[in-house]
């Protein structure tokens, strides 16, 4: 039972340390398929290098102070659209084209709520008996 308790432990190190290693520079690609009530949705990320020339000339034409951050093709039905995240300090956009590169709209990113944690009042005018 030991010898199987330690090669457990030894495994989740072994995967601990793998996951933990970013010096190869590779990003994995998750494609994320959804369903909405207009159909299913496609969404999966591509590297900024390899957008179509003309979102990067009108990147660099429009927004050359900001740097991309990431970037989705989006696929809904057989619309395509690609979403670009930039920034510039701490000015966010979220800037949508259409599957030839032609800029559609500017629209602020989306951001998760804050964790917001449950407090108590504590009541400090209890009269005293």
């Amino acid at each position: 039972m030991k010898k199987v308790i330690l090669l457990f432990v030894l495994g989740l190190a072994v995967t601990f340390v793998n996951a933990q290693d970013n010096t190869k520079g590779t990003t994995t690609k998750t494609t994320v398929k959804s369903t909405t009530k207009a159909g299913d949705v496609t969404r999966t990320p591509v590297k900024a290098a390899d957008l179509s020339k003309a979102i990067t000339d009108h990147l660099s034409a429009n927004y050359k102070d900001y740097k991309v951050m990431s970037a989705f093709k989006i696929v809904k039905g057989d619309v395509t659209t690609y979403a670009v995240n930039v920034e510039k300090g701490t000015d966010k956009l979220k800037l949508i084209y259409d599957a030839d590169g032609k800029f559609i709209r500017k629209d602020a990113p989306h951001v998760k709520p804050a964790a917001t944690t449950k407090t108590t009042p504590v009541n400090q005018d209890t009269p005293k008996k």
